[in-house]
């Protein structure tokens, strides 16, 4: 299986289409080529499909155009949105 380090136009606009989920390109030993769809971590749990694979590029894209509406990401547990020590918080305007 190999892996493009430069992506196709094309890809690159599926990327920036499907902001929810990590596409990847790859080709078999054959060059035949696959194109996989991996929801990012902060949009698990929004009604996503997980995964999602398919044969083009152009496929992908149309698949997850017809999936639901992923909405706002959820809030991931780990980034620290708001100040976390007494410092941070004499440092906030206010």
């Amino acid at each position: 299986m190999t892996y493009d380090i430069r992506p196709s136009r094309e890809l690159l606009t599926a990327r920036s289409a499907h902001r929810a989920y990590r596409i990847y390109e790859t080709h078999d030993h054959r060059g035949a080529t696959e194109v996989t769809a991996v929801v990012r971590e902060e949009w698990l749990g929004q009604g996503l499909p997980v995964l999602v694979s398919a044969s083009t590029v152009a496929d992908l894209s149309a698949e997850l155009a017809d999936g639901p509406n992923p909405g706002l990401p959820r809030r991931i547990a780990t980034k620290p949105y708001f100040p976390t020590s007494a410092k941070d918080d004499e440092q906030r305007p206010g």
